[in-house]
């Protein structure tokens, strides 16, 4: 089906429930969810914007996409619960909501195992899911297929479940998951974990789902119960006040890991130590980190490093001999390493 005429569907059917372009909503109380849906299954992507309404949960509820949905972009959204929609979402692969500044119940998410594409910005709700104690939680369809992960702007966000699981064992993890942003975020401290990470993004974010993740890793290294976090690859992490170091102790290869950026975490105190291998890391950028003390202390075989740019880390004493011989570096505002 041409672009144009998808478009002129999604449109009328939006149109239809007074959600787009359309305030005059008395048509569409009467029209029940068949005749809505009826002979719309060729329609793949569906973007909603939605108007003010008096009740914009049952307009939502109403709308009932087409089971073979595949693309799902919704803003605006001002209910508190978005439900209604599970069987409509399970071949979903893309979701995106964002300015549902008021809505603090979300679809079960977690379950949608074709769903590789996450991005949610601006969404009022503490937590993410519900509990992985629900009767009728599935772990083996936790996120199966996710891949890219971005968290925005949710203020409110505490939590990934509504309970918070303390039993380490019991923990979900993502098992595909690859690329993770989170954005202002200040209040989220528990994620499940995710031992396939390969880029991670962190700004104005608790540092504790990265740092749970690690010790996780760390701690299940010797059970076998998960691998090491070989895959990742970058880590570019700013404004992150609680951040007091960066890795735990017992975490000693990280071979696929070529880019490190922290910028602007006042607590930071030390960065990559214990680490005993990283062949592949070419660049590191280290701003603004006036408690940093010591960089890659112990590791003085870097064959990859290619760029280095440090600055205004006033008590950096230390970093390795091998940054010296880097053609690529900078290094100004430290100081007591100047003087070394």
């Amino acid at each position: 089906m041409a672009e144009g005429v998808l478009f002129d569907l999604a449109a009328s059917l939006i149109e239809m429930l007074g959600l787009w372009r359309t305030t005059n909503y008395s048509a569409s109380k009467t029209t029940s969810k068949r005749v809505i849906c009826e002979g719309k299954h060729n329609l793949h992507s569906l973007t909603l914007q939605c108007n003010i309404l008096e009740d914009n949960e049952m307009a939502i509820e109403r709308l009932q996409p087409p089971s073979n949905l595949k693309v799902l972009h919704m803003s605006h959204f001002e209910g508190v619960r978005l439900g209604g929609w599970d069987s409509s979402l399970n071949n979903l692969v893309k979701l995106e909501l964002n300015l549902c500044g008021q809505c603090q119940y979300l679809p079960k998410l977690d379950q949608l195992r074709y769903l590789e594409e996450l991005r949610i910005k601006w969404v009022g709700a503490e937590y993410m899911c519900s509990s992985g104690e629900d009767d009728d939680f599935d772990a083996n369809l936790f996120f199966p297929s996710l891949v890219t992960l971005q968290i925005e702007d949710c203020y409110n966000l505490k939590w990934w479940w509504w309970k918070k699981e303390v039993d380490g064992n019991n923990i979900r993890s993502f098992p595909r998951l690859s690329n993770l942003s989170i954005y202002h975020c200040s209040h989220l401290t528990s994620m499940p974990l995710f031992p396939s990470i390969e880029n991670v993004r962190l700004y104005k974010t608790s540092s504790m789902a990265l740092k749970d993740t690690f010790k996780m890793m760390r701690g299940s290294k010797a059970h076998n119960t998960h691998p090491n976090i070989s895959l990742l690859r970058s880590m570019d992490i700013e404004h992150c006040p609680d951040l007091t170091s960066l890795l735990v102790e017992g975490i000693d290869n990280l071979p696929s890991l070529r880019s490190v950026s922290i910028r602007h975490c006042r607590n930071l105190t030390s960065v990559l130590e214990g680490i005993d291998n990283l062949p592949s890391l070419e660049s590191i950028r280290i701003y603004n980190c006036p408690n940093l003390t010591s960089l890659l202390e112990g590791i003085d075989n870097l064959p990859s490093l290619e760029f280095i740019n440090i600055a205004d880390c006033p008590n950096l004493t230390s970093i390795p001999d091998s940054f010296r011989r880097v053609g690529n570096s900078t290094i100004w505002g430290c100081p007591k390493l100047e003087q070394r």
